[in-house]
């Protein structure tokens, strides 16, 4: 890729991040996450030591802006369980990283991909609810409409 393209590229990634929604940033969160342990995964099986310890410090530090990302305020228990689980994979993480130990990055990976499906499933369904509040503002709307004409 020539440094123009290269360049163009990389406005665009910038653009397509910054227009997202906060749930589709976690969502990309979760994505990336789960690449990159299975990157390590592959790593450890193939023997790249190397490889391996730059997939888990990058996991390290995706885990460490989600737990970043939480509003412990308001996200009462279900933010204080996302931050000890992503706690817990890091702790996890840092052995495998040391041990050269697949079965702790399995385990990660088993945790993060129900997380990445549910996020992946929220755009859907907050898309849904706006089009029915959207719908039913419509509805409204036009039923003010008649009432002005009837009366008018």
């Amino acid at each position: 890729m020539n440094a123009y393209a290269r360049c163009a590229f990389d406005a665009y990634k910038k653009n397509e991040i910054m227009t997202l929604s906060p749930v589709g940033i976690i969502s990309r969160l979760y994505s990336a996450l789960l690449s990159t342990l299975e990157e390590a995964r592959s790593a450890v099986n193939n023997g790249c030591i190397a490889a391996k310890g730059e997939a888990i410090i990058k996991a390290v530090a995706i885990l460490g802006e989600l737990q970043a990302s939480l509003n412990m305020e308001e996200g009462g228990e279900i933010a204080i369980n996302l931050f000890n689980l992503y706690d817990y994979m890091i702790w996890e993480l840092t052995k495998a990283n040391l041990k050269n130990d697949v079965s702790k990055i399995e385990e990660a990976i088993s945790l993060v991909q129900p997380l990445l499906d549910a996020w992946s499933q929220l755009p859907e369904q907050v898309a849904i609810k706006e089009n029915a509040a959207l719908g039913s503002q419509g509805l409204e709307n036009e039923v003010e409409h008649k009432q002005i004409q009837v009366a008018g």
